[in-house]
């Protein structure tokens, strides 16, 4: 299953969370609402492995994590 990176620089903090494609906050990429506003952040990916999804995160220098929301499971 593909995984997405979502590298949000408006947060707090400058954070990038992993999410699984089907992940009701990812949509295979377009977000909630299907498009995110590159203002607020961009979706990375996809990405076949949760190791180089991984790499995609912490190489933004953000705050690299899964999603909170519980759709990665490792």
């Amino acid at each position: 299953m593909p995984y997405w990176v979502y590298h949000n620089t408006r947060a707090r903090g400058n954070r990038a969370r992993i999410h699984d494609a089907s992940c009701r906050y990812c949509n295979d990429g377009r977000g909630q609402r299907g498009g995110t506003a590159e203002a607020n952040g961009k979706w990375l990916g996809p990405y076949s492995a949760l190791e180089d999804a991984l790499a995609c995160a912490r190489g933004t220098g953000a705050d690299a994590i899964l999603c909170g929301h519980g759709c990665v499971r490792t």
